[in-house]
């Protein structure tokens, strides 16, 4: 393939020379581009998210290398400005226009090395906190916290229906305490038995104990005389 070349070229012109042959061979081997087409595959460039500066700038010098533009580098800059993901850096670019490509990668490199380090530094710090002990407080339950019973819960309003405890009374409305006809007497069961015996001969004077009934959501007690 070499030698037909080379004999194409003595033929078309002057004696063969490396520098021809090369060009001919470059121009043979050189794949065909679409410089329209490779212009907006560079103006669609942008920053991968793992890429970083250096080879965000390596592969646009590259599609702009098969461009026919009239400023390689002003083409570059510009879609190097627009294509890089960080936006400090892209504010810092724009501060100043008249910033080199150079400077333009220094401050991306800078900003890209400090980014990295404070991502280490942060992991070290949340894992360093997780570690360390937590003094928790554990909190039981104090006794008192627990219901006891009223005082009142001891008597009972003693009627024709059996022993009524006196705070079902007490949870009564105003308006709705019953009519007595008859003294309610109050039983303890912890009384002495002289007590007892009183209360069993008082009890015996009633014609009849009184009864507690519950009617349409109200509490009537009532006695038979």
């Amino acid at each position: 393939m070499i030698h037909k070349i080379s004999k194409l070229v003595a033929e078309e012109g002057p004696p063969c020379t490396y520098q021809s042959l090369k060009q001919a061979l470059t121009a043979y081997f050189e794949p065909l581009a679409n410089p329209d087409y490779m212009r907006f595959l560079l103006r669609q460039a942008w920053q991968l998210p793992e890429e970083s500066v250096d080879t965000f700038y390596v592969r646009l010098k590259d599609l702009a290398s098969t461009c026919t533009l009239p400023d390689v580098d002003d083409e570059v800059r510009a879609q190097f400005i627009q294509g890089c993901h960080s936006v400090k850096l892209r504010e810092h670019i724009l501060q100043d226009p008249g910033m080199s490509i150079a400077d333009m990668l220094t401050i991306g490199q800078s900003k890209e090395l400090s980014r990295v380090h404070a991502v280490h530094m942060e992991a070290a710090l949340q894992l360093q906190v997780k570690t360390e002990p937590v003094n928790v407080v554990s909190t039981v339950p104090s006794d008192r916290r627990k219901a006891r019973p009223k005082p009142s819960c001891t008597r009972t309003a003693t009627s024709a229906e059996g022993p009524t405890h006196i705070w079902a009374l007490a949870r009564l409305k105003e308006n709705d305490v019953p009519t007595v006809t008859s003294s309610i007497i109050l039983q303890n069961v912890n009384l002495p038995r002289p007590h007892q015996d009183k209360l069993k001969q008082k009890q015996s004077t009633l014609h009849k104990l009184p009864s507690l009934s519950r009617k349409k959501g109200k509490w009537t007690m009532t006695t038979v005389t």
